[in-house]
C-alpha cells in the first residue's frame, strides 16, 4: 500500500484496491522519466466532464501529487473525487478517495500527495512499466437539493376560548352525528360534534365526542397548529363534573378532528343520580387553548 505524506488538504482519505477502471477519465503518461529530467514541472491532463462540469488533473516531482481542478470556475460545485493508479502487473488499481469539497471561483483546485516517486518507480509495484503509467479519476458531483425549506415555530400567547354547548331534547337525538355551532379561535373555525350512541366499536356502549378544525390550513401554507382541550360534561345536580383533556396538532397533513371514541360510557351518561342529563338536557363546556404553530416555507423566503 502506498504511503501518504503527512500534509494534504483533503481531510480524511480512504485507500482501496479496485479491478474496474475509473468511470470518468483515464490518463496514460508515456516516457515519464523525461518529464522530470527535462524540468517539465506539472503534468496536466486534458479536460474531462464529470457531473456536467469540466475538470482536469495534474502531478509534480518528488511525490506524485494529484489535483482535481474545475475548469468552469464561475460555478460552485460540491464534489467527491477518487484518484486511480494502475498496477500493470496485477491488473488492478490503487485508489484514493477524498471527502466532499467545494469548488468555486476562489478555490477551484483540490488535491492529495498520492505516492512517493520512490515507491511509484519501484518495479515490484507495477505502477511504472516501460516508463509508462496510467492514472485515472472519478468525480461524483453532489447535487444541490431541489427543495430547500425552513421550519419555524412560534408560541401563541393567551389564545384561549371557552364554549358552552347545550343539547336539549337529548333523548330525541337519533342522528349518527350531532354538531355544535361554529366558533372562532385565533384565525380558525372550530366546532364540537358527538355521536350519541357511539361510533364504530363504541356503538351502543359509549358516547363519542370530537373537536374539529373546520378550516385547516391548506397545503400551500403548510401551517400546523397545536391545541390543548379540556372538555367538561356538566353534572347539573352534584357539581361533580366529568372532565377529559388532550392535545393534538392540526394541519394539512393531519386529521382535522380529534377526540374520544369512548368519551363516557352510556350507562354512566344516563344514570340520573350522576346529573349529566336533567330534564332531557345535556351540557358540555369546552376550553380550547392554542399553544403554538409551525410554518414550513421556502428557504429563500
Amino acid at each position: 500500500m502506498a504511503t501518504l505524506k503527512e500534509k494534504d488538504e483533503c481531510g480524511d482519505l480512504r485507500w482501496g484496491i479496485r479491478e474496474n477502471p475509473p468511470s470518468d477519465y483515464l490518463f496514460e503518461v508515456e516516457s515519464f522519466s523525461l518529464f522530470s529530467e527535462s524540468g517539465y514541472g506539472d503534468i496536466e491532463s486534458g479536460e474531462f466532464v464529470a457531473g456536467g462540469h469540466k475538470c482536469e488533473d495534474e502531478d509534480y516531482d518528488e511525490y506524485m501529487c494529484l489535483y482535481l481542478s474545475l475548469e468552469d470556475q464561475g460555478k460552485e460545485v460540491h464534489a467527491i473525487f477518487r484518484f486511480f493508479l494502475f498496477d500493470q502487473i496485477r491488473g488492478n488499481y490503487l485508489t484514493l478517495e477524498g471527502d466532499v469539497k467545494r469548488y468555486d471561483s476562489v478555490k477551484y483546485q483540490w488535491g492529495v500527495i498520492f505516492i512517493s516517486l520512490q515507491e511509484f518507480k519501484d518495479p515490484i509495484n507495477g505502477y511504472l512499466v516501460n516508463d509508462t503509467c496510467v492514472l485515472g479519476a472519478e468525480v461524483y458531483v453532489v447535487r444541490r437539493p431541489v427543495l430547500q425549506q425552513r421550519l419555524s415555530i412560534s408560541n401563541m400567547v393567551n389564545v384561549i376560548y371557552n364554549y358552552t354547548w347545550k343539547l336539549t331534547h337529548f333523548s330525541e337525538l337519533v342522528d349518527d352525528e350531532c354538531f355544535s355551532d361554529a366558533f372562532d379561535i385565533g384565525s380558525y373555525k372550530w366546532r364540537l360534534y358527538l355521536k350519541p350512541n357511539g361510533d364504530a366499536d363504541n356503538r351502543g356502549c359509549n358516547l363519542s365526542l370530537y373537536v374539529e378544525m373546520m378550516d385547516p390550513p391548506d397545503n400551500s401554507s403548510d401551517e400546523h397548529v397545536k391545541a390543548e382541550f379540556k372538555i367538561t360534561l356538566k353534572d347539573q345536580i352534584n357539581m361533580k363534573h366529568y372532565i377529559k383533556r388532550g392535545t393534538n396538532w392540526f394541519g394539512p397533513s393531519t386529521l382535522h378532528s380529534w377526540g374520544w371514541g369512548s368519551f363516557i360510557p352510556l350507562k354512566n351518561l344516563h344514570d340520573r343520580a350522576k346529573g349529566f342529563i336533567v330534564e332531557d338536557c345535556c351540557k358540555f363546556e369546552a376550553q380550547i387553548t392554542l399553544l403554538c404553530k409551525t410554518h414550513l416555507k421556502p428557504l429563500d423566503s
